[in-house]
């Protein structure tokens, strides 16, 4: 009988990007039975002791919560799968992914893709690249727009949505309608990035942003006013695309084993 696959991430949440980072939203995972779990419900039962856990559960965890202290709410499952699992803090995250000599956890029964660009041998940028709403962009109508995280903020005078005010096809139209995207949002420099958009990140929130394989700008001072300091990275989409479509054939031989 084939595995019922438990697709793990921030369903629900208001942060746009949290919210749209599983694969099952946009991959076909025949003939597996599969059902979504919301992260954050799922860490309060199992501190509550109110999870159960069963040891043929499979798990495939979506987005950015690569927190090692987050393992150990999985590390009774059969099989582990970490689906462009995103790291936060990049310094205190570093050992296990770079130093041989201090393997991730649970390396038998777990397969790791990880967004962060060289940081592991198997990179998977996040699978919202997946969804088809890149492929019908809109018109350009704006030289700037903002994308900002809400919790802080990008006090500039051009057009402007927050991550947790806007749907993903809001964001989506919203980023593709500019020339040059001012963020502190990871999703939202992702996004723009696949979108062929220059990127300057401004009043970043954590290190989070330092990691993808198509560099934006991270603003010392005033690099924005001049959109030629950034740089638009046209395969940016189709590579992504490939890498997730890559470890979905691979995840799918993990799984017959």
């Amino acid at each position: 009988m084939p595995a019922h696959l438990k697709f793990v991430c921030r369903f629900g949440s208001s942060n746009v990007g949290d919210d749209n980072c599983s694969p099952i939203q946009y991959l076909d995972f025949s003939p597996f039975e599969t059902s979504r779990i919301d992260f954050g419900s799922y860490r309060q039962d199992a501190k509550s002791g109110n999870l159960s856990k069963n040891p043929d559960d499979v798990f495939v965890i979506g987005g950015g919560f690569f927190d090692l202290k987050n393992f150990r709410y999985f590390s009774h499952a059969r099989k582990i799968i970490f689906w462009g699992g995103g790291i936060r803090n990049i310094s205190a995250h570093k050992w296990p992914l770079i130093n041989k000599r201090r393997p991730l956890p649970y390396l038998k029964k777990s397969l790791y893709g990880i967004r962060d660009y060289g940081f592991s041998d198997k990179w998977v940028p996040c699978v919202s690249c997946m969804s088809p709403l890149f492929d019908t962009p809109s018109t350009v109508t704006n030289e700037y727009v903002i994308f900002e995280h809400h919790r802080q903020s990008i006090e500039l005078p051009f057009p402007k949505k927050t991550n947790t005010a806007a749907t993903f096809r809001e964001s989506i139209e919203f980023l593709s309608s500019s020339q040059t995207v001012i963020t502190n949002s990871y999703h939202g420099a992702y996004w723009s990035l696949l979108l062929g958009k220059r990127v300057f990140l401004l009043n970043e929130i954590n290190s989070k942003t330092r990691t993808f394989k198509w560099p934006p700008v991270h603003c010392v001072d005033e690099e924005w006013k001049n959109p030629r300091n950034a740089v638009a990275y046209p395969e940016a989409l189709k590579e992504a695309r490939e890498a997730n479509l890559a470890f979905k054939s691979q995840v799918m031989d993990f799984l017959e084993v």
